[in-house]
């Protein structure tokens, strides 16, 4: 029984070019959240996120807060990262923003 190809680079780098500018949440170690829009992934697998919002979880008199903070341009180290997640919008938003497109579109 024979084994399937492996991926060739040109397929690995086709597949990760449809992920580039999607929306992502990233975990690194210390459990602050990275999210933003994938820019560019390297051979070693260090990414860089646009518009990065920093999300941290702070307590303040015993209640847990989220903390968010803009960092714009972000390298996030392959070491550093715990976790990577793409972000997409539930069915339910998709259809509203359709719906909202259309009524503003559309002409008397």
């Amino acid at each position: 029984m024979s084994e399937p190809d492996p991926p060739t680079r040109s397929s690995l780098t086709e597949q990760a070019a449809h992920l580039l500018f999607k929306h992502f949440k990233i975990t690194v170690k210390d459990g602050r959240q990275l999210v933003g829009d994938l820019q560019c992934m390297d051979n070693y697998g260090n990414i860089i996120l646009a518009n990065t919002v920093e999300e941290a979880l702070m307590e303040r008199r015993g209640q847990a807060i989220c903390e968010k903070r803009n960092m714009g341009l972000v390298l996030v180290p392959v070491e550093q990262r715990r976790s990577c997640q793409l972000q997409v919008m539930p069915m339910e938003d998709v259809a509203a923003i359709k719906d909202l497109l259309n009524v503003s579109t559309s002409t008397p």
